[in-house]
């Protein structure tokens, strides 16, 4: 019961980590872009291929309307609010917050069961 319970907060610990460390990689990436309108390609094209919201990106991407404009750059205009896309559901999903959640329950499964046996080794 004890290991089960360690190996869940150490699991949750790393994805939560590298989940953390993959998003602050990719905004300090976005952040140099100097101008997304005029380097979408490349700010699409990083946030497509990105491991935990690629496949949230590419199907906001596909709601947005891009015109391109005479100096090659793009107006962009979302036709949906991004928070239909993504919202704390990505977190979740990533870092199986539920198994996380479940530790209480361990905790308490492991403090009735040192009950019952140290009320067995007292009696006997």
């Amino acid at each position: 019961m004890f290991a089960i319970m360690l190996y869940t907060v150490i699991s949750f610990s790393k994805k939560s980590k590298l989940f953390y460390s993959n998003i602050y990689r990719l905004v300090s990436y976005l952040d140099s872009i100097e101008n997304i309108s005029a380097n979408y390609n490349t700010f699409n094209g990083a946030l497509s291929k990105d491991n935990y919201i690629g496949k949230e990106w590419i199907e906001y991407d596909k709601s947005l309307i891009k015109h391109k404009n005479m100096d090659l750059s793009y107006s962009i205009f979302s036709t949906c609010d991004a928070n239909y896309f993504f919202d704390s559901d990505i977190i979740k999903s990533k870092i199986n917050v539920e198994q996380f959640n479940a530790t209480p329950g361990y905790f308490t499964g492991l403090g009735i069961l040192g009950t019952f046996v140290g009320l067995t080794i007292g009696l006997s």
